[in-house]
């Protein structure tokens, strides 16, 4: 009886309709701090499958900024626009396309999704995903966030 317990469980976790996809999982990995965020995959990711355009950069402050199109949603939280800057100058030069760098101090290492979702739910959210360590640096409401979404979750270089 336990046994079968046991084994509907776990086929319950690897289900098709519980796995998270490729990009999700990259999502999530980038968001949960554990090191400075590497967003350049996201970004070449979310270009290729259509869902920014590069050439739609809002620069602002060195960051790069894009509005995310389409339905992004990850483990139930919709993502609407991503704000991201690279501090190695050798990565920098490698994708001119995607980093923008205006004069003054750098913003830091960073990788911020805006989103809809009011950030009392985010950082709900946030804390099912990650725990408490980053949720008060991590999450933005209104005014803070870099597009002026309703919320915002971020990892940048400080956060470690």
């Amino acid at each position: 009886m336990r046994t079968t317990v046991l084994i509907a469980g776990v086929a319950m976790l690897a289900s098709p309709a519980n796995a998270l996809t490729y990009f999700e999982r990259l999502v999530l990995q980038e968001l949960s701090c554990g090191s400075p965020p590497s967003p350049t995959l996201l970004i070449r990711e979310l270009a290729d499958a259509g869902m920014i355009n590069l050439a739609d950069n809002i620069g602002f402050d060195s960051l790069s900024c894009y509005q995310i199109k389409g339905e992004l949603v990850v483990k139930g939280v919709a993502l609407t626009s991503i704000c991201v800057y690279e501090e190695d100058p050798l990565i920098q030069s490698w994708n001119e396309d995607i980093y923008y760098r205006a004069p003054g101090t750098s913003p830091g290492q960073t990788l911020a999704f805006g989103t809809p979702l009011d950030a009392n739910k985010l950082s709900d959210w946030y804390l099912d995903q990650f725990g408490p360590a980053n949720v008060a640096s991590a999450i933005a409401e209104g005014e803070m966030t870099l597009l002026g979404s309703e919320s915002e979750v971020s990892c940048r270089g400080y956060m470690q």
